[in-house]
């Protein structure tokens, strides 16, 4: 298990995919096997080592594979309806392993100005150009009500629109768990990998219909549902990413 967690993908599709894997022994388990198991994802560490198999190993194993943002532990991972026997594991989906942060002082300078090195380290899913891109977009976005040349272009902000974006802020970050669902629309979203309303709003009705079990009536249920907390398929949740 612990070799399992290392394991690093790159998922194309909006998953989640699951996939079974059919061992004999004598031989070993690797990345390179589930990297074998589907087109739908690239393992980007094939040569890890996840477990050795003896002369009459008869090793079966299926794994469901999602993408995701930040860290899921175990325990949320964990699903009613899952078969007996299975076992729920950390989800680490944060494409960053090491960051490292240098100040220094212009000689050149005059002005104490100083120089900030930035040295980024992934795992190989996104760049570090792109992960660098991605924060500052969002802190940017943070910031964006600061941003002014001169006092005419201070913009005065409605206290009532301040109010309605932090309970939207508030509503997307509840968890699916509060929006009162059926037992089989609930089941399909936590398959599909769906934990908050802030992840179900930002796909569109085509692509929920593609989740595994989940049909028409599904789908209805869920479009009445967000409809009486005024939200729709479909949304861009980009303004609040940094906060859902």
């Amino acid at each position: 298990i612990l070799n399992l967690k290392q394991v690093r993908f790159r998922l194309d599709d909006i998953g989640p995919e699951t996939i079974c894997i059919k061992l004999k022994g004598p031989g070993k388990f690797t990345g390179k096997d589930i990297n074998d198991a589907s087109e739908l994802f690239e393992v980007l560490n094939p040569e890890i080592h996840l477990a050795e198999l003896t002369d009459k190993a008869d090793f079966t194993v299926e794994m469901q594979i999602s993408r995701g943002k930040g860290y899921s532990s175990a325990e949320k991972n964990k699903r009613t309806d899952a078969p007996l026997g299975t076992i729920f594991i950390d989800s680490i989906f944060n494409p960053i392993t090491n960051v490292s942060i240098d100040v220094v002082p212009l000689a050149t300078s005059s002005e104490g100005h100083e120089m900030l090195t930035l040295q980024v380290k992934s795992d190989g899913s996104t760049s570090p150009r792109d992960a660098i891109n991605h924060s500052a977009s969002i802190i940017r976005q943070q910031l964006a009500l600061f941003m002014f040349t001169d006092s005419s272009s201070i913009k005065a902000v409605d206290e009532e629109e301040i109010n309605e974006a932090i309970e939207k802020t508030k509503l997307l970050s509840k968890t699916i768990d509060e929006m009162e669902l059926s037992v089989r629309s609930h089941n399909c979203l936590q398959a599909a990998g769906i934990r908050t309303i802030g992840e179900l709003v930002s796909k569109e009705e085509n692509e929920m219909l593609r989740f595994k079990n989940f049909g028409r009536k599904s789908l209805m249920e869920l479009i009445e549902k967000l409809s009486n907390m005024g939200l729709n398929f479909g949304m861009d949740i980009t303004p609040f990413a940094g906060d859902i």
